[in-house]
């Protein structure tokens, strides 16, 4: 009885585990590109890595909410795409999520760099 019990609970959870492991690995996988983009700023243009690093992830995760909300929102929606064209919406979703994401991480970019004697 008592393991009825346990395996019942179990498979109630058993979504709520799934989620939170998928919560986990997004926000530990969001922070980990932030520091990988910005050891990467900072080795490219000789800027304090600490301040750089700091930076990018809040960056990171600015770009990855309004791309997933504007990418999830109206534009799938709006797209005409079946079996035959497919990849080529995927191809150009691609192009059009990394300019979304030029154009919001740009500030923080620019911050980094912003103190950086020229010369």
């Amino acid at each position: 009885m008592v393991l009825l019990r346990s395996l019942n609970l179990l498979g109630r959870m058993q979504g709520r585990l799934l989620c939170g492991l998928e919560c986990f690995i997004l926000y530990s996988g969001m922070r980990l590109i932030g520091v990988g983009e910005g050891l990467l700023l900072a080795w490219l243009f000789s800027v304090p890595k600490r301040k750089t690093v700091l930076v990018m992830i809040p960056a990171n995760y600015a770009s990855a909410w309004v791309g997933g909300l504007f990418i999830r929102g109206a534009i799938v929606r709006a797209l005409p795409m079946d079996l035959n064209n497919g990849w080529r919406w995927f191809w150009v979703m691609v192009v059009v999520t990394y300019v979304i994401t030029l154009i919001i991480e740009w500030p923080f970019v620019a911050w980094c760099s912003a103190e950086r004697k020229i010369g």
